[in-house]
């Protein structure tokens, strides 16, 4: 038994090296995807523009062509949470989005900077996300923190004994690593300064209907 202990052990250890190695290839590769396919404002086609509506209590930012027979590049609506998922420090939830290939951090930028002026920032759905956003939450947290600020919501059950303030529904959380849920990218709510949309009108390329 004592000649089979050693090969066992190492065994398992090459396998848990293997797990964790895999685990963090595919998170390389999500960023490496991201950063690659991502797209800016040096990227928007000349006949293309941003347009931030307000929609009832909410707003929608789309990439909009000029002429009408062309096609949006994508567009996310966003609105202030609900009273039932919680005060989630005043926040607004994303609700709607769609974008064409590396488009989609570009629009997520500019709703942050919006949700940042009108409220306290941007949290994902609250119920279920996407892989593909999911990856772009994650980017943020892991790789946007000179320039995003990220604050840990609870949960409706007040876990952090801290008052309701920052109390909200964890559910897309928790379906994202479970008991874990505070560590999932999904379980924070994000600020940013417009810094983006600032360039964009300086551009020409923001419109605003009042």
């Amino acid at each position: 038994m004592q000649k089979n202990f050693p090969r066992f052990k190492i065994k398992k250890t090459s396998y848990i090296i293997m797990k964790l190695t895999k685990q963090k290839l595919y998170q390389l590769i999500e960023q490496v995807m991201l950063t690659e396919a991502a797209k800016g404002i040096d990227d928007i086609p000349e006949d293309y523009y941003v347009l931030c509506m307000k929609v009832g209590k909410g707003f929608r930012i789309s990439l909009n062509p000029i002429n009408d027979g062309d096609e949006e590049l994508g567009y996310i609506y966003f609105d202030p949470v609900k009273p039932k998922l919680g005060n989630c420090l005043k926040g607004m939830v994303i609700t709607v989005a769609r974008a064409d290939h590396g488009w989609g951090p570009f629009l997520y930028d500019l709703v942050m900077e919006k949700a940042s002026i009108e409220a306290s920032g941007i949290i994902p759905d609250r119920a279920i996300v996407s892989g593909p956003a999911r990856a772009v939450w994650r980017y943020y947290l892991d790789n946007r923190m000179d320039d995003i600020f990220v604050r840990q919501l609870d949960n409706l059950e007040d876990s952090f004994k801290d008052g309701k303030q920052n109390d909200c529904s964890q559910k897309s959380s928790v379906r994202h690593l479970k008991s874990h849920w505070t560590q999932s990218p999904l379980s924070k709510l994000y600020s940013k300064d417009p810094t983006t949309i600032e360039k964009l009108k300086k551009l020409g390329k923001w419109t605003e209907p009042i």
